[in-house]
């Protein structure tokens, strides 16, 4: 490190000796670039002095007369530019040459403690202790702002972990002064996945061969038997008792529900937890004077709020012998499925 501290011009007569030392600085000084671990003293405005980061970090900055502006970083030891800054001129907006703060444009983001105080474009990172304000979730972020004035802005903000698979990124306008809230952007390994594989329940009423399905009085909603899983790829749902539980979202459903020598039939899909109906079903009818056979379908999209436990309920007409049996046997050596229902997660 070689630095001139001598703050003062120099006033008084000096022997040779002392004169000679000065000058000794002085040329160290100008020779290592007033290199050392921070500006000297008597740095005049464009001045360009070396500061010593570490054993492997040195910046290079110019003193524009009350900061210092960094114009690159290189490594001593292996005598390489490390850097460069990300400018070469004045930095400004393109209205009138307002540098603003200028940290927010260095090679490091700058810590902030509120996104809706971040108005000017530069990059940006939230306290490690999450407590950051108006930001998405409680989590460390990263991001940048791209502002057209301090009323219209831009934000884009990461999560800085290291599971990059789950990490979410979100997106906010501030329009007139007016913040939106925070969108997510489905970019992540995990949003994909859904959208291309998207979670699905698919169950079955299935009995051993040559057993009819359920027997249902007619002129009431009767709930249809379900009591086999075939696939179930959607976190948090489950089968139990002919009903089965979904959690918040968006689903598509198909459903058949057979009836045979029902005189006509009606189905659907029944909110348990609500107590609603969600959706219904085509029309079935199947005579009885002649075996007839109908499927009602549920094919539709519907969506909960939260966790709700749901069933399939079918209503069948009056009927002579006052009960239905809605599904026919066939005696093939394999089991006799009857109502089917097949749900698919559709990504929010």
């Amino acid at each position: 490190m070689s630095q001139y501290n001598r703050e003062n011009p120099i006033t008084a007569p000096q022997s040779g000796a002392e004169l000679v030392a000065d000058v000794n600085a002085i040329l160290a000084a100008v020779l290592s670039s007033h290199r050392g671990t921070s500006r000297p003293p008597d740095m005049a405005q464009g001045g360009i002095w070396v500061k010593e980061v570490s054993a492997t970090v040195e910046e290079v900055y110019i003193y524009d007369g009350s900061s210092d502006i960094l114009i690159f970083s290189y490594n001593p030891t292996s005598n390489a530019i490390s850097s460069f800054a990300s400018h070469s001129h004045e930095i400004g907006d393109l209205s009138g040459g307002d540098t603003g703060d200028i940290n927010r444009l260095y090679r490091y983001a700058k810590r902030i403690d509120d996104w809706d105080d971040v108005l000017e474009s530069g990059f940006y990172t939230t306290n490690l202790d999450t407590a950051t304000l108006n930001q998405p979730e409680a989590k460390w972020y990263i991001g940048y702002t791209i502002a057209y004035g301090s009323t219209y802005v831009v934000q884009e903000l990461y999560d800085f972990v290291s599971d990059v698979v789950s990490a979410k990124s979100w997106r906010r306008v501030c329009q007139g002064g007016t913040w939106s809230a925070w969108q997510r952007i489905y970019n992540t390994q995990e949003d994909i996945n859904a959208a291309v594989n998207p979670g699905s329940l698919i169950m079955r009423d299935e009995k051993p061969d040559g057993t009819a399905a359920q027997s249902i009085a007619a002129g009431t909603w009767t709930t249809r038997d379900l009591n086999t899983v075939g696939t179930n790829t959607i976190t948090g749902a489950s089968l139990l008792s002919n009903e089965f539980t979904l959690p918040a979202g968006t689903y598509e459903i198909l459903a058949f529900v057979p009836a045979f020598n029902s005189n006509g039939a009606k189905a659907r899909l029944y909110n348990v937890t609500d107590s609603a109906v969600e959706l219904g079903s085509t029309n079935a009818t199947g005579h009885s004077s002649f075996n007839g056979f109908g499927n009602n379908v549920i094919n539709d999209q519907f969506t909960l709020a939260g966790t709700k436990t749901l069933r399939i309920e079918q209503i069948v007409a009056t009927t002579s012998n006052g009960g239905v049996t809605v599904g026919a046997i066939t005696n093939n050596s394999e089991p006799e499925i009857y109502t089917t229902v097949n749900i698919r997660e559709i990504p929010s």
